[in-house]
């Protein structure tokens, strides 16, 4: 699902669809057609039956392009993806240290 949502953003496929989408509003509180029409769409593809399961998917904070996330919003995810990774490579040589002391405790114990 993912890909193929990238595949619809990168090919404009999607805005394409949003722009010939002939849905208008009056109302200045109610959401925009991008993002009604990326609900619905996400919705369909992941099966939902009901508009209970579509509102789940509108307020999803990992429904990014439903909402038009900005480059702000972009960076900030690239940022926080960044530090997830460093902290992970953190993690893995800790773990690695302690694999090794472990090692050689038990190897010094045989002796």
């Amino acid at each position: 699902l993912p890909f193929f949502i990238e595949f619809l953003n990168v090919s404009g496929l999607f805005e394409g669809w949003v722009s010939d989408c002939p849905l208008t509003y009056q109302s200045n509180t109610g959401s925009d057609k991008r993002a009604v029409l990326a609900t619905l769409l996400l919705s369909v593809l992941a099966g939902h039956p009901r508009y209970a399961h579509i509102s789940a998917i509108r307020h999803s904070s990992r429904a990014g392009f439903a909402r038009g996330a900005g480059k702000a919003e972009n960076r900030a995810l690239k940022e926080e993806l960044k530090q997830i990774k460093r902290e992970l490579a953190r993690k893995e040589k800790a773990l690695a240290e302690a694999a090794a002391l472990l090692i050689l405790k038990k190897k010094s114990k045989r002796s």
